[in-house]
C-alpha cells in the first residue's frame, strides 16, 4: 500500500492530466448525444402569440410585396404597460380622441385652425365624475346618469343651464375582451410625409429651433414606428393586411392570419419605407376596403372589421370633396367595416379628418409624440377598435327647456332643440369613479318656468339589438349658481374654453371663410360682456393642403384671453384637477403672441 501511495506522489501531475482528458472526452460525448436527440425531436405546436420567437419565424410567411430601398431605421420604444390600474369601464364618444394638433401648433408658434380643437377631443383628455356606482341597478350595456348645473358665464355674468349625460356601462374590465380583428393598415407615403412633425410641408416653414427640437424624424418614420408598435397588440387569430398610397396605391401585404405572418420581417419592411409623390387618399381607402370586403358578413359577436388609416390628410389627387370621401367611409360602416384615422404632423388637416371621423364606428387621433401614442396603444388599443354602442339618441321633452348646443359629441351639429345624437360609443377607462371622456354636455335654453324634463334614450348594440329607457328630471329652479357634481362643472369649464378659442381662431383666420352662427346683435369680435361666450359651429375651410400662419393674438382678444385664464384658475382651485393647468399655461403662450 505504501508503494502505491509513493508511486502516486511521484507521478501526481500525470494523474491530473489523464483525469482532465477523460473529463473532456465525457463532455464532448454528452454534447454530441444531446444534439442528435434535438435533431430527431419534432417540436410541439404552440398557441403562443409571442411574435419575436426566432425558432418559429422560419415557419412563417414574409408576404411583403414591395421592393423598397432602405432608409434610416427608427428606434422602437418600450412596450411596457402603463402602471395605471383601471377599476372598470365606461364609455366615450367616437370622433376626436385628443387636441394634439392644436397644442403642437401653439407650442411651435403657428396659428391653428378652428377644427384643430374640438369639445370631444379635449373631453377625452380628462376624467369625469358621473355619480355612477357599480352597485346601481343597471341591466343594460349603456347606463346613463344625469347631472344638472346653473353656471354663470364668466364674461356676461348671466346664468346658464346645463345637463350632463354620464356615459356609464355595466362592463367589468376583467371580463372585457375585444373581438378578433380583420385589420387593414393604410399608410400615406406621399411626399408631404417626408417633412418633420413640426414643419409645414407646403411652405417649408420651421419656427422651432432646429437644435432644440425633440424629434427630427419625418412623419413617415414616426408613422412606421407607431405601426411597428401597433403590431405588438395583435393576436395570432387576428388577420392583417397593409396598403400604401401616394399618387398611386400599392398592396404591400395581403390580408393573412397573424400566426402565419413573419412579424419580425414585416417590421423590417416598415422601417424601409420612403416618401414621395402626390396624395390620393381615395385610392388608398378604396383598396383597403377591398381587402376587407370578403369579411363584411363576419359574425359581429366574434369579429371586428377595421381600417386604421394613417395620413397627414392633404389629398391633391382623386376624390377631393369631403362628402365623397365621407360617403366611402359611411358605405363601409353599413357593411360593418369601421375606420380609425391617425393624423400625422403639425400640418395635418384636422378639418378633413374631423369630417370623416363623424361616421358610425369611426374615431381619430393625432400623433406628435410617438412615445405618447405608444402609451395610448398600451393603455387602450382594444378599446380603440371596439365600438359597442351605436345610434345613441336622447330625446328631451320639456315645456321649460330646449337644447341650445351639445358639447362632447362629433355629431353635435345634428342635434336639435329636442334631440341629441351620438353615432358611436367606445369603451373607456374608469378610474377612481371617473371615466375618461365619459360625458356629453347639453347647453339648455330656459323657455318657461317649468322645471320638468322627460328624457327618452334609445340605442343599438353591435348586433343591432335595440334598447330604450326613459327617465324624468326635475331641474332645480335655482337663481344662484350650483353644480350637482364636479364632473359637470369641469365639463362646463372645458366647453367654454373650447368655444372662446374656436371663436378667436375663426376671427384670426379670416372670419368670412367660416360658416359660423353668431348672435346677430353682436359685432365681431363679439362683445363677450354683452353676449357671453358664443356657441360656435364647425368651420368649413375646403382647403386640404395646409400652409402655416404665424401665431398671433389680435389685441381685441387680449382681455378676453386674460379673463378666460383667470376663470380657469378659479375653476382649477374649486374642481381640484391639476390637469387644467395645461390649458392655463397654453393660454399664457397665446397671450404672449398679442399683436401690438
Amino acid at each position: 500500500m505504501s508503494k502505491v501511495i509513493s508511486f502516486i506522489k511521484q507521478h501526481w501531475r500525470w494523474f491530473i492530466i489523464l483525469g482532465g482528458i477523460i473529463l473532456i472526452i465525457l463532455v464532448i460525448f454528452l454534447l454530441i448525444s444531446q444534439s442528435q436527440e434535438s435533431d430527431n425531436e419534432i417540436p410541439p405546436e404552440s398557441n403562443s402569440s409571442n411574435q419575436s420567437d426566432d425558432s418559429s419565424d422560419n415557419k412563417k410567411i414574409d408576404d411583403w410585396q414591395l421592393d423598397i430601398k432602405s432608409s434610416t431605421p427608427s428606434a422602437e420604444a418600450s412596450d411596457s404597460l402603463t402602471s395605471t390600474t383601471a377599476e372598470s369601464l365606461g364609455f366615450s364618444t367616437g370622433g376626436a380622441k385628443d387636441i394634439n394638433n392644436f397644442r403642437q401648433n401653439i407650442e411651435n408658434g403657428y396659428l391653428p385652425i378652428p377644427t384643430d380643437i374640438s369639445h370631444e377631443g379635449l373631453f377625452y383628455e380628462y376624467f369625469f365624475e358621473t355619480d355612477f356606482e357599480e352597485s346601481d341597478t343597471c341591466e343594460q350595456l349603456f347606463c346613463p346618469t344625469y347631472e344638472t348645473a346653473v353656471s354663470t358665464d364668466p364674461f356676461s355674468n348671466k346664468n346658464e343651464h346645463f345637463l350632463a349625460v354620464g356615459l356609464n356601462s355595466d362592463l367589468e374590465i376583467d371580463s372585457f375582451q375585444r373581438k378578433k380583428l380583420n385589420l387593414v393598415l393604410a399608410l400615406d407615403i406621399s411626399g408631404s410625409m417626408s417633412s418633420p412633425f413640426d414643419k409645414y410641408y407646403y411652405n417649408g416653414r420651421l419656427l422651432a429651433d432646429q437644435e432644440t427640437r425633440p424629434d427630427t424624424r419625418s412623419k413617415l418614420e414616426i408613422a412606421s414606428h407607431a405601426l411597428i408598435n401597433l403590431l405588438n397588440h395583435l393576436d395570432d387569430d387576428d388577420r392583417l393586411g397593409i396598403i400604401l398610397f401616394d399618387h398611386n396605391v400599392y398592396q404591400a401585404k395581403p390580408i393573412r392570419l397573424v400566426e402565419e405572418t413573419d412579424i419580425n420581417a414585416l417590421k423590417g419592411h416598415l422601417r424601409e419605407l420612403q416618401a414621395g409623390g402626390g396624395t390620393n387618399m381615395e385610392a388608398g381607402y378604396r383598396q383597403a376596403s377591398q381587402l376587407l370586403t370578403e369579411f363584411s358578413d363576419a359574425e359581429q359577436d366574434e369579429y371586428e372589421n377595421r381600417i386604421i388609416f394613417l395620413t397627414d390628410a392633404m389629398p391633391n389627387i382623386g376624390a377631393l370633396n369631403n362628402n365623397d370621401l365621407a360617403n366611402l367611409i359611411a358605405d363601409n360602416a353599413r357593411q360593418n367595416i369601421y375606420t380609425s384615422f391617425i393624423g400625422l404632423g403639425i400640418d395635418a388637416n384636422s378639418q378633413l379628418i374631423e369630417t370623416l371621423s363623424r361616421t358610425k364606428g369611426a374615431n381619430h387621433y393625432f400623433i406628435h409624440d410617438s412615445n405618447e401614442f405608444i402609451r395610448r396603444l398600451n393603455e387602450g388599443f382594444d378599446y380603440m377598435v371596439t365600438p359597442l354602442v351605436f345610434d345613441l339618441q336622447l330625446n328631451l321633452k320639456s315645456p321649460g327647456y330646449k337644447i341650445k348646443a351639445v358639447y362632447g359629441s362629433p355629431e353635435a351639429d345634428l342635434s336639435t332643440g329636442q334631440l341629441m345624437k351620438v353615432n358611436t360609443l367606445f369603451p373607456s377607462l374608469r378610474i377612481n369613479d371617473q371615466t375618461r371622456g365619459g360625458l356629453v354636455l347639453l347647453h339648455l335654453e330656459k323657455i318657461s318656468d317649468s322645471t320638468l324634463i322627460d328624457l327618452d334614450i334609445s340605442y343599438k348594440d353591435r348586433l343591432g339589438k335595440h334598447f330604450k329607457h326613459s327617465t324624468k328630471i326635475d331641474f332645480p329652479d335655482s337663481k344662484t349658481p350650483y353644480y350637482s357634481n364636479l364632473g359637470i362643472r369641469k365639463g362646463i369649464a372645458l366647453a367654454r374654453y373650447v368655444n372662446v378659442l374656436r371663436d378667436w381662431l375663426a376671427y384670426q383666420n379670416n372670419a368670412q371663410k367660416y360658416n359660423i352662427e353668431l348672435h346677430k346683435h353682436c359685432k365681431k369680435p363679439i362683445d363677450y360682456r354683452q353676449c357671453g361666450i358664443p356657441v360656435v359651429s364647425n368651420a368649413d375651410l375646403g382647403i386640404w393642403e395646409r400652409t402655416s400662419k404665424t401665431l398671433i393674438l389680435d389685441k381685441k382678444y387680449q382681455t378676453i384671453m386674460l379673463q378666460l385664464q383667470n376663470y380657469l384658475n378659479t375653476e382649477l382651485s374649486l374642481i381640484g384637477d391639476d390637469q387644467l393647468q395645461i390649458e392655463i399655461d397654453l393660454l399664457g403662450k397665446i397671450i404672449k403672441a398679442t399683436q401690438h
